[in-house]
């Protein structure tokens, strides 16, 4: 439960959980939450140590995840908001930082485990790019090729940070080939949960770092899923689940919101096609159209007009 809601205290939980039955199946979970946990938090140099823990104690089952491979050899974020800080936004939700001294504006996004820029603004800013071994996972489900670079000083707001790492990918790609110098860059998990809290109004202000209400886990509807940030929606009086992701540029429905209701699709959906965009890659996927789906997210009513529903998991 702790690391669901990313608390504080959930690292020694699971270590004391590993520590009483270090050779149990509930120990091999244990490193798995952990890996998500330093993963979402920029710690990798835990997460190295862990992973070493885990394969020590699982020798014969190394190889069944190396999708922490590019995080290797990076080092440990470190800063956390303080205080709060109020900036302004122009409608977007891109924030103005200062990284190395040089300024930029980068958009947030939830649904990226890792900051990202493009090799133009990394050079700009004098970082150094190394080479990564694997791949980093994007929004449409599939993997891409990668480099990284370390900013050893981060400024958002009035939070600095040490040690950021950011993914490397071509100018060419969107979305940096559509977006000006000094914007092609994207504020991940790691700095968004060092900022503490972000709350984005339409009166054009951004609060930054606000301290967080005590957790009362029955009225949460923010969470993460392994490595998705996910919040609570209703549909027909039915509690569902979905991934909160700022950095998409459309709401889609997956195929289990298909199957769960299966009759929507059948009065009135149209078979078609959707393509969906990560950084560095897109893929079309087999979707059913529906006129309308409404939802109600935080408590207020919304519209999906249309509705697309994607024929796959991703």
């Amino acid at each position: 439960m702790a690391a669901v809601f990313n608390d504080a205290h959930a690292e020694a939980v699971l270590w004391s959980a590993i520590h009483a039955s270090p050779h149990s199946e509930a120990a091999y979970e244990g490193y798995e939450w952990l890996s998500h946990l330093y993963v979402r938090n920029g710690q990798y140099r835990q997460l190295d140590e862990a992973m070493e823990k885990r394969w020590a104690a699982f020798p014969g089952r190394r190889g069944e995840n190396d999708a922490m491979a590019p995080l290797r050899g990076l080092p440990d974020q470190s800063g956390a908001a303080t205080g709060a800080t109020t900036l302004h936004h122009d409608g977007s939700i891109f924030l103005p930082a200062s990284i190395e001294g040089g300024t930029a504006r980068y958009f947030f996004d939830t649904g990226a485990l890792l900051s990202c820029m493009s090799e133009s603004e990394a050079k700009r800013l004098g970082l150094t790019i190394r080479e990564a071994e694997g791949s980093l996972g994007t929004s449409t489900g599939a993997r891409v090729g990668l480099r990284t670079a370390v900013a050893r000083d981060v400024t958002i707001g009035g939070t600095r940070f040490e040690n950021v790492s950011f993914a490397i990918f071509p100018d060419d790609q969107e979305p940096w080939s559509v977006l000006p110098p000094g914007q092609r860059g994207i504020l991940g998990i790691p700095l968004l949960l060092g900022l503490r809290s972000l709350r984005w109004s339409p009166d054009g202000t951004v609060v930054l770092g606000l301290k967080p209400g005590a957790l009362d886990v029955r009225k949460a509807n923010l969470f993460f899923d392994n490595d998705h940030l996910v919040t609570a929606v209703r549909f027909r009086n039915e509690r569902i689940m979905m991934t909160l992701d700022t950095g998409a540029e459309t709401t889609d429905l997956y195929e289990g919101f298909g199957v769960r209701f299966a009759s929507v699709l059948e009065k009135s959906g149209r078979k078609g096609s959707r393509e969906v965009r990560g950084v560095g890659h897109s893929e079309s996927f087999d979707s059913i159209t529906v006129p309308e789906v409404r939802l109600e997210v935080g408590g207020l009513g919304t519209a999906l007009r249309p509705a697309h529903v994607l024929m796959k998991s991703i």
